[in-house]
């Protein structure tokens, strides 16, 4: 004999509506276009709910743009903000990135009365943990003035060594200053942010500021942030830009021969290596570190004819690569750059290469070298040949003429 049981189970596919089960006897059978005839007469009574079975929540949730079904499939919610890369962020319709204020971010402690402008200044990307007493931020003065630009301050401009202290500490925009109004104040106000009375002293890339007094953002007018070592001037609250690519700093290292560089690399720096480009368009990236050809260097200790010929760097750090002097010769033409690394092959920090040692114990520690060439114009029976020592160019042009007026002449 055979039973057919129906089983209606909750779920959101047919896979789960149903199940069978299905009992045949040896001697009773039936065909079996009539147990699919049955299987299609239970999936209709389900789809039209049947009286006689148990419907299940295969209802589709549809949602109105711009919502979206939550993580259950239950209710329509926002979608989640897009992703924007700092200072940017999601628009009110969170289909595009723009400039504005972030409304994750908490308030900053204070906000300036009608007659006052406040100044943030963030080194927590630096060495500030932003502390009520952090001393990260000790000897960091502020410098204004009025001119016929900007004048906004209610007292006189301050003294380059004698700037104003700041009033305190916020814990997520760093220092702060508060700054007093004229009555009828301009619409900026000048300054600058430094430390000593040094011109490398002072931060943000060390220029004359405009902090703007005119928001379009009314919550934070009259309020200027700023972040330590970034040149721009933020009218709402900003804690960091995110990761940023490692600069190309100044020229620190320094090449002594054909295959050692000096360079005093920084704590985290674990492994160091020479980059060089002939195209001389070498930049850092997060993902790459730095473009061009590259090539690993090992730590090394200086001899003491190499200490002897620059006693002054005798005491930095020693970097040392395998190649020829033909290969350091042809480097040296090419824009070259040490890039140290971190356990994790992450680059963080970069520096240029000054070159005078190396171009010295290339070219002239031979025989018959640059120092022992006769260079310039020389004057023979046959003719004049010209000569001219330029080891770091990749190319040099000869022009010559006939005709010379005399009074623009320069004799050598």
């Amino acid at each position: 004999m055979k039973t057919i049981s129906p089983q209606l189970k909750k779920g959101r596919g047919l896979a789960k509506l149903f199940s069978f089960d299905l009992e045949f006897t040896m001697f009773n059978k039936i065909p079996a276009w009539r147990a699919i005839a049955i299987v299609f007469a239970v999936l209709v009574m389900a789809g039209c709910g049947g009286s006689d079975v148990e419907s299940g929540s295969s209802d589709l949730l549809v949602c109105s743009v711009p919502e979206v079904p939550n993580e259950q499939g239950t209710a329509c919610v926002p979608p989640p903000p897009i992703q924007c890369d700092a200072p940017l962020v999601p628009n009110e319709t969170n289909d595009a990135c723009v400039v504005g204020a972030d409304p994750t971010l908490p308030d900053p402690v204070f906000f300036p009365a009608e007659n006052q402008a406040v100044l943030y200044y963030n080194r927590a990307a630096v060495d500030a943990d932003n502390s009520s007493n952090d001393p990260a931020y000790e000897g960091w003065r502020l410098h204004t003035w009025n001119n016929d630009q900007c004048d906004a301050y209610a007292d006189a401009g301050t003294d380059w060594a004698n700037g104003r202290i700041h009033n305190g500490v916020d814990p997520n925009y760093g220092a702060y200053w508060i700054l007093d109004l004229k009555e009828g104040y301009d619409d900026c106000h000048n300054f600058i942010i430094h430390i000593g009375t040094d011109d490398a002293g002072k931060e943000m890339g060390g220029a004359d500021f405009q902090g703007s007094l005119i928001q379009d953002d009314d919550t934070f007018v009259r309020m200027n942030f700023t972040l330590s070592g970034e040149p721009i001037i933020f009218e709402y609250p900003i804690m960091s830009l995110g990761p940023q690519p490692v600069d190309i700093e100044g020229m620190s290292a320094h090449w002594l021969d054909a295959n050692t560089l000096l360079w005093d690399a920084p704590d985290a720096v674990s492994m160091v290596k020479l980059h060089y480009s002939a195209a001389a368009d070498l930049e850092t990236s997060l993902d790459a570190g730095i473009n061009g050809t590259a090539v690993e260097l090992m730590s090394a200790t200086l001899t003491e004819e190499q200490s002897a010929r620059a006693p002054h760097l005798a005491n930095m750090m020693a970097w040392e690569g395998t190649w020829s002097v033909d290969d350091a010769k042809a480097v040296l033409t090419t824009q070259a750059v040490l890039g140290g690394y971190n356990s994790e092959g992450v680059l963080v920090a970069a520096t240029g290469i000054q070159l005078a040692n190396a171009i010295d114990a290339v070219y002239t520690s031979g025989e018959a070298d640059a120092d022992e060439a006769q260079l310039g114009a020389v004057y023979t029976d046959s003719g004049i040949t010209a000569a001219v020592w330029a080891p770091t160019a990749q190319s040099v042009k000869l022009l010559t003429f006939n005709d010379i007026k005399p009074s623009r002449a320069v004799w050598t």
